[in-house]
């Protein structure tokens, strides 16, 4: 018998997954592009600006897309969206083989035409995002979320294991491989997001193509709505709150190991050892989602499960700089990570209407992934300034300021998936 909570027991999700494994070894390259600008500035530094700013421009999108998610078709969204995706791939492609084939080196004309390509690409994903979040309203129930979720992670934390060397190995082989190898994977998206039959939303809402040209005011009535709707939330408005404090904390661990371990000399292969720590912790983390979500309350799982983060996260700071050891730290770190993103993002679906959905998760993401922006910043400023310890005993304390905001609310300790 089928537990009556697995998302898989829908033929439509099962494509959908597959269709959503396609994006997912698109982003899992993200090596290649870093390597790409690199190499075309010929400045790490410059690099590492253009990549923060890639990132605010994918959740500054990502807000758009949730707008739009909760107007037009989001099947129709996807499909440009992932279009104009593939095109961006296949002009990188093209771009880095003329590169190859003339022998050219770093130039700024060739920085400034890769960079617009990649934010071409960035805004696209960023486009989408939201509306692959607000579909599954229509896929599964909210029982089946954390499932959903834990499966989710557990996919991209192995493709994000496997993805950086491939990607790696292929673009040393000729720049141009991995970004061929997304082109087919955008493309195996389109195809098999045409096998779901499946409507994906939003309701219709009368009269809104009939307003085609406010469609700016559209969206920005959209937010206040959602955002009263946030306000009236007790227990969504803490999550709000709490998410980029705990995000920052982890963050900030994940980019100071590799600017700590980088400037004290440590092997590249040693340093992605320590890394696939914190995918191998998802991992596992998903195996066990299941058997407490179905079983603990959501609150108390995100209350306890971050409150353990924490704790493995100072340890994480704290402890000797050796390989097995920080791996290890590693991989505890992100046990937690599944079942209590599952919980917490699991009653935000649940409580949230369909026709919301879009805009609701697009301000989370937009909130939470602001700490993706920042941390970076904070842990090349920290190593740089021999200040690391500073900067863990920070980011800990910020982080458990995100608990103590959810285990002092009761709206928080009393959330569970099934009480509507």
């Amino acid at each position: 018998m089928v537990n009556p909570r697995n998302p898989f027991r829908h033929p439509s999700y099962r494509k959908w997954f597959g269709a959503t494994t396609f994006l997912t070894i698109t982003s899992s390259t993200n090596l290649a592009v870093s390597l790409a600008v690199i190499d075309a500035t010929g400045n790490v530094a410059v690099a590492g600006v253009v990549a923060g700013c890639l990132t605010a421009l994918e959740l500054v999108a990502g807000i758009v897309g949730g707008g739009l998610a909760d107007l037009r078709s989001r099947r129709t969204l996807l499909n440009r969206a992932v279009l104009v995706l593939c095109a961006a791939d296949v002009a990188l492609a093209a771009l880095l083989v003329a590169v190859t084939l003339a022998g050219a080196g770093p130039s700024w004309g060739l920085a400034a035409t890769l960079v617009a390509l990649t934010a071409v690409a960035s805004a696209a994903s960023g486009l989408s995002d939201p509306a692959l979040d607000g579909s599954l309203k229509t896929l599964i129930t909210p029982a089946e979320y954390p499932r959903a979720m834990s499966a989710g992670h557990a996919r991209s934390a192995t493709l994000s294991i496997v993805g950086s060397p491939a990607s790696g190995a292929l673009y040393g082989v000729l720049p141009a491989l991995p970004f061929v190898l997304r082109c087919v994977c955008d493309a195996g998206f389109l195809l098999c997001l045409r096998g779901i039959t499946v409507d994906l939303g939003p309701p219709p809402t009368p009269g809104a193509d009939a307003r085609r040209r406010m469609l700016p005011r559209q969206i920005i009535g959209g937010y206040r709505e959602s955002l009263r709707y946030l306000a009236s939330e007790a227990a969504l408005l803490r999550v709000l709150i709490s998410a980029p404090l705990v995000n920052l904390m982890v963050f900030s661990a994940t980019t100071w190991a590799v600017f700590s371990l980088r400037a004290e000399g440590m092997p590249a292969f040693q340093i992605g050892l320590v890394m696939a720590g914190f995918a191998v912790g998802g991992i596992l983390g998903s195996a066990i989602t299941p058997a407490i979500t179905d079983r603990a309350p959501a609150g108390w799982t995100a209350i306890l499960g971050l409150g353990f983060m924490v704790l493995a996260f100072g340890a994480f700071f704290a402890l000797p700089h050796r390989p097995v050891l920080m791996f290890v730290i590693a991989v505890a770190c992100m046990l937690p990570s599944p079942a209590l993103n599952g919980g917490l993002f699991g009653y935000v679906f649940a409580r949230t209407a369909s026709g919301m959905q879009g805009r609701v998760l697009a301000t989370f993401g937009l909130v939470g992934g602001l700490a993706s922006v920042v941390a970076p910043m904070l842990s090349g400023a920290a190593v740089s300034a021999g200040l690391s310890a500073a900067l863990g005993v920070g980011v800990c304390v910020v982080g458990l300021v995100g608990v103590l905001l959810l285990v002092t609310s009761r709206a928080v300790r009393s959330m569970r998936l099934d009480e509507d």
